[in-house]
């Protein structure tokens, strides 16, 4: 998921933005990445939106007088960008939850504690998109995020030296920015360690032979002697329980 500054001026821009990268990193959200464009109007805003890509927008309500009619329009126009408010203002918060669609969370910009409020909120959404996007977070080849179901992964496999990752899926692939080890604890029962540097999703294997698993003819990955019996004991009981 991209994050986009919608902001009125150029300090409140800077400001928003740096306590928002802080946050992703500190965090370490890496299915979140701040988009470098700081859009001044829905017509810059909608010229950064992808139709099949998901999007927070952070509307800063207090220097953009049009942030309502921008909700509005953008909600109406894609159902995969979401908002979150930034107010000074009460009336603004109740207006928000009870009139617009899209909106996720509101920040309290009033008084003192803006930055904790700010991450509590963004870490509030964020474990959301966790839950439920289905998939895993990737960047396509010209750079944006985008998310793979796991019903259409058949491995992720290390590259070499890059601390990233690469998946194959149903649908070409994609690369990400992850640790095996640390990977396979997030996934679901499907997905099992095959080799010190690949995962493979169990459920899409179609046979395994010398110790190559094939999902199609042409796509494998290998598997380790000292794992085979035990991946073997998983995909017969997958199979029984399905």
């Amino acid at each position: 998921m991209e994050v986009i500054i919608y902001s009125g001026t150029g300090e409140r821009e800077v400001l928003l933005q740096q306590i928002t990268d802080g946050i992703i990193m500190r965090r370490r959200m890496r299915l979140m990445s701040l988009h470098p464009a700081v859009p001044r109007s829905a017509e810059e805003l909608k010229k950064l939106i992808k139709p099949d890509r998901g999007y927070l927008v952070i509307a800063d309500a207090v220097s953009c007088s049009d942030w309502k009619s921008v909700i509005d329009e953008i909600s109406a126009l894609y159902r995969r960008v979401s908002f979150c408010i930034v107010s000074d203002s009460a009336e603004n918060a109740v207006y928000a939850v009870n009139s617009l669609r899209g909106v996720c969370g509101y920040i309290d910009s009033s008084a003192d504690g803006f930055e904790p409020r700010f991450e509590s909120v963004l870490t509030g959404i964020y474990r959301r998109v966790i839950t439920v996007c289905g998939g895993i977070m990737a960047f396509d080849g010209d750079g944006f995020l985008k998310i793979i179901s796991y019903s259409d992964i058949y491995y992720i496999e290390t590259i070499k030296q890059q601390h990233r990752c690469t998946i194959y899926h149903k649908n070409g692939t994609d690369t990400m920015r992850a640790d095996i080890s640390k990977l396979i604890t997030e996934l679901d029962e499907r997905f099992e360690i095959t080799r010190s540097s690949t995962i493979a999703n169990l459920s899409e294997v179609k046979r395994i032979d010398d110790g190559l698993m094939f999902f199609e003819d042409d796509i494998f990955c290998s598997v380790t002697p000292s794992r085979l019996g035990g991946i073997r004991r998983i995909m017969r009981s997958q199979t029984v329980h399905r």
